[in-house]
Parts: structure tokens; C-alpha cells; sequence
């Protein structure tokens, strides 16, 4: 079967007695579906030509067996389904075929960099504080709030560059703007470098090849990959994965082929479910999303700016073009970090050993984005280019990442621990060791279902115990815990301890350089400048 493409809104093949037309071509965009308007026509000498309309997703089987029914029952007793099925089969593979190599050509069609833009580029990413002029711009883009997280998913997204990217999972309650915060920072990433998917089906993301190589991966919802979430972990630790099929010939042959998808791709998700499968949420930086009523108020009133026509959005437009000139000037170099070894992580974080790696990997993105203000070495026997790890990337990581290691450690997620220490922070206030839940309504400003859903959480958890039963008064509970959260902020502190070591010993040693390496020459001027104030 060959598919005459000479017109892209009328792709027509032929296989045998079956002529197949696809009235409309084929989306180029969705890859995980493939979606067609077919006209299937029997093309016999001694039948009247017979034809079959239909509109179906060749990656959906049951919509294959659906179709292929129907047209075997309208061309009976000349076709059967089993030959139409596997005649369909072979048009799915020359049709995969055919959009994949228009896709590489549209890859083609990416626009390159002016020599200004490119000096452009390079300037800012040279200037003094980088990263806190990125995080102030980021704010200028039109993403509200959320100072850290947005930071922090930017850095993922540069680092779907480098051999082992990050992966990124945001939680938080429907409405809250999970998917706003992923869409408004991906717009800072090169549209060409980016896959955006509701939803994929079990055999597509099988037939990506390489083309998520170096790429972001973004997906709305996680419900609407849970089918795919095993390929998924895959992919994030082993960087590829494999699936053999069997697929006919040119001959009509079946024969077993090997697809293979890999590439370093950084991987986004949104999702209300704060119950993540953990071997998928341990691959990846879990951003839980600020809530808050003042974060709330600051979306509002730039809503109300957006009404008003007070955003300025060529601003906007000109720092978005500029964050995807900045990754596009970035070079794959080598990247070693001479404080690797020092970098222990505090006992208390589940899951250490992915977590180490995060930790290491967030701290070489941090070096490869400042590349620009870091001195080229070259390796003595390899020849290779890198540069080096310095105290104040290490010291940035840490600033972002300390939060997501405590949340990462703690029993509860974010929204219930907030809630207990605010009710901590009530009863030290009012010198109080148990609590009412109806006092809390007006302490907390928090309505009553709210409330005693978290109390009943915290009491299955073994936060909170009920001390005694009133009609009148209701539930008396007490705080069981007071100081759980104060010790694992105080684990986290070993991240600074160790970083202030590293920089103590790196002073010390740049001083006994400075006196140990001294010319005899200096050492003579140094004598008769002591001998010259003696006298």
C-alpha cells in the first residue's frame, strides 16, 4: 500500500480490491489520536462498485472492529472483517509514517535566532543576581503569586536540555489555577519544543520515536494518563521505552517490529488527587499550589487590571519571546560539581534516593542556566568542555527546594498541615491545651464542613484525639503532636549546615593557597616590608 499524498485534504491508498480516500487529510497536531473521515470502495470487475462512509480513530480498537464490521456486511460475501482489519492495520502504519515525516519537517520550519536577539540573550544571561531578575520577570509575564513554584517549574523545563531532566507533578483543588500556573510558564518555552496532551491512548506514545527528545511534555490532567502511567515511569528513569508489535510487510508479511521512544523529556503534570501513585510521584518535584485567600485576592485584582485594560501585553509578548531566546543560546556542556560529595540530604526525606538525585540534577540546572558567568575547563584526557558547581547555585537550590523536601517529609499534605499549625498557633495564643470545633469557625475564618472534614482526617491520622463528647458543646479535642513540624524543619536546616561548611573550607583554602603558592620574590618583599616596620 502507498498513499498518494499529492493532495494533503485527499489522501488516497489502494491495497488490493479496497480503495481507501480520507476526506479532510489527517491532523498533523494531536499525535495521540488519528482521527479520519474514511471512504472505504470495493473495486471489483464483475461487482458494481460499492462504497462505505464512516468517521473513526484508527488508534481506538473497538472503533476498528465497530467499522470494520459494517463495512464487511455492506461489501458481504466479497470482503470479510478479519481482511479488513488487517487491510486498516497497514493504512494505520503508512498514515503514521506520512505524519511523522511531515512533523520533521515542520520541525524544520523553527525560527532561529537574530544576531542581536542572540547577544540579547547572552547579556542577560550574564548579568549579576540571574536568578532573581528570571523570577521578577517571570512575574511580568502574567503569572500572579506562586514565587517559588514558578521558579522552580522553570528550571524543570530548562532541564528537559540537559541528560537527565526533571519532571514536574502540581496539586491542587479544582479551580485553584494548577493548569493556568503550567500553561503560563510553558509559554515561556519554544512552542516547537513542546507536546501538550489531555489525555493519551495505551499505543501512541509508542510511535513518538525521538521527537520527545529534549522536549516538554505537558499533560492537563493526570486521570487522563493513568493508563499510561507504568510507560511513564519508564520513560523518566530509564530515558526510553520499548514495545515489539507485529506489522506487514511490503509483501503483506507479518513481522515483528521493535517501536522504540526515547529522549530526555521533561515530564508535567496537573492534578487535583493529593493520593499520587508514589512510584510516579517520587520521579518528579511535587509542587503543592498556594491556596490561600491573599493569593486568591492577588489573581482577582489582576483579573480586574485584565478588565480594566491596564496589562501592558507587548511586555509580555517581549519577555516571553526573550525566556525562549535564553534557552535557545544555552550549549550542552559538561557540568561537574566539586561539592557533590558534601551534599547529604537530612534522614527524615522519604524516598532518599530519588530524592538525592533531584537535588543533584536541580543543582546542575542551576550551573547550566548560569553557563554564561562560569569559566570553561577542558578535561586533560578526555578533552571535554564543562564547567563547575559553585556555593551560590548550590545555595539557590536549596532556597527552592527546601520546601518541597519538608512536604516531602511531613505525614500531611500541605492544606491539613497548615490548618493543624494554624489551630497550634490558636491555642498558644490563647493559652489553651483542647479546642471546640465550633470555636475554630470564627478563629479560622473557615466554614464548618471544612472544618470538621480536617478534623476528622487529622483524628484518623493521629493528630488530633477527641477528649470528651458534649450534646451541647460538641467534640473537645486535643493536639496529640505539638512538635513533629519544628523537628523536620529543624532536619531541614542540614541543607544550609552543609552548604556553610563548603563555603568555610573553601575560604580557608583559598587562603593557605595565597601563602603557600608565594614567589620567593614576594616572599623577600614581604620580609623587608616586616624588617622596614620593625625598624
Amino acid at each position: 500500500m502507498k498513499i498518494d499524498t499529492s493532495n494533503p485534504h485527499l489522501l488516497k491508498a489502494q491495497l488490493g480490491e479496497l480503495e481507501f480516500l480520507l476526506i479532510g487529510g489527517i491532523s498533523l497536531k494531536n499525535l495521540e489520536r488519528l482521527r479520519i473521515t474514511l471512504k472505504t470502495t470495493l473495486v471489483k470487475k464483475e461487482v458494481t462498485e460499492k462504497s462505505f462512509r464512516d468517521t473513526l480513530d484508527l488508534y481506538l480498537d473497538y472503533e476498528l472492529q465497530n467499522y470494520s464490521r459494517k463495512v464487511a456486511s455492506a461489501f458481504s460475501p466479497h470482503i470479510g472483517t478479519e481482511q479488513l482489519l488487517k487491510a486498516l492495520e497497514e493504512l494505520t502504519v503508512q498514515l503514521e509514517d506520512y505524519r511523522f515525516s511531515k512533523f520533521e519537517e515542520s520541525k524544520q520550519e523553527v525560527s532561529t535566532l537574530t544576531e542581536e536577539e542572540r547577544k540579547e540573550a547572552i547579556a542577560y544571561l550574564s548579568t549579576p543576581d540571574l536568578i532573581k531578575r528570571v523570577n521578577e520577570d517571570i512575574g511580568k509575564s502574567g503569572i500572579i503569586g506562586e514565587e517559588k513554584n514558578r521558579l522552580i517549574m522553570f528550571l524543570a523545563f530548562v532541564s528537559r536540555l540537559r541528560p537527565s531532566p526533571l519532571h514536574i507533578i502540581s496539586i491542587a483543588s479544582s479551580g485553584s489555577g494548577k493548569s493556568h500556573l503550567q500553561e503560563k510558564v510553558s509559554e515561556l518555552v519554544a512552542p516547537e519544543d513542546i507536546f501538550e496532551n489531555t489525555s493519551l491512548s495505551d499505543n501512541s506514545i509508542y510511535y513518538f520515536g525521538d521527537l520527545l527528545k529534549n522536549k516538554l511534555l505537558l499533560i492537563e490532567e493526570l486521570t487522563g494518563v493513568k493508563n499510561l502511567l507504568y510507560q511513564l515511569r519508564i520513560l523518566q528513569s530509564k530515558k526510553e521505552i520499548k514495545k515489539t508489535t507485529l506489522m506487514r510487510d511490503a509483501k503483506g508479511n507479518l513481522k515483528p517490529v521493535t517501536l522504540k521512544v526515547c529522549g530526555e523529556v521533561c515530564i508535567a503534570v496537573t492534578t487535583t488527587e493529593s493520593n499520587l501513585i508514589e512510584d510516579n510521584a517520587n520521579r518528579c518535584l511535587i509542587l503543592h499550589l498556594d491556596e490561600s485567600k491573599e493569593q486568591q485576592q492577588k489573581i482577582m485584582e489582576h483579573q480586574r487590571k485584565m478588565y480594566a485594560g491596564k496589562i501592558n501585553y507587548e511586555e509580555e509578548t517581549k519577555i516571553k519571546r526573550l525566556f525562549q531566546n535564553l534557552q535557545k543560546v544555552l550549549e550542552p556542556l559538561g557540568i561537574r560539581n566539586p561539592y557533590a560529595e558534601k551534599l547529604t540530604l537530612p534522614a527524615s526525606i522519604a524516598k532518599p534516593l530519588r530524592a538525592n538525585t533531584q537535588y543533584l540534577s536541580f543543582i546542575e540546572v542551576v550551573t547550566f542556566f548560569h553557563q554564561y558567568q562560569r569559566k570553561k575547563k577542558a578535561d586533560k584526557d578526555t578533552g571535554e568542555e564543562y564547567i563547575e558547581t559553585t556555593p551560590e547555585d548550590i545555595a539557590i537550590a536549596n532556597d527552592l527546594l527546601k520546601d518541597i523536601f519538608l512536604t516531602k517529609s511531613d505525614e500531611l499534605p500541605p492544606l491539613y498541615r497548615n490548618f493543624i499549625e494554624k489551630i497550634k498557633s490558636y491555642l498558644q495564643q490563647h493559652n489553651k491545651k483542647t479546642f471546640f470545633a465550633k470555636e475554630l469557625k470564627e478563629a479560622l475564618k473557615e466554614n464548618t464542613m471544612k472544618i470538621n472534614r480536617y478534623l476528622r482526617e487529622l483524628e484518623k491520622k493521629g493528630f488530633v484525639e477527641v477528649n470528651s463528647k458534649n450534646q451541647k458543646t460538641g467534640y473537645e479535642y486535643e493536639v496529640i503532636n505539638w512538635s513533629d513540624f519544628e523537628e523536620l524543619k529543624k532536619d531541614m536546616e542540614l541543607l544550609d549546615t552543609n552548604l556553610t561548611q563548603i563555603t568555610d573550607k573553601k575560604e580557608k583554602h583559598n587562603t593557605s593557597i595565597t601563602s603557600e603558592h608565594a614567589t620567593p620574590k614576594s616572599q623577600q618583599r614581604q620580609a623587608t616590608q616586616k624588617k622596614n616596620r620593625s625598624v
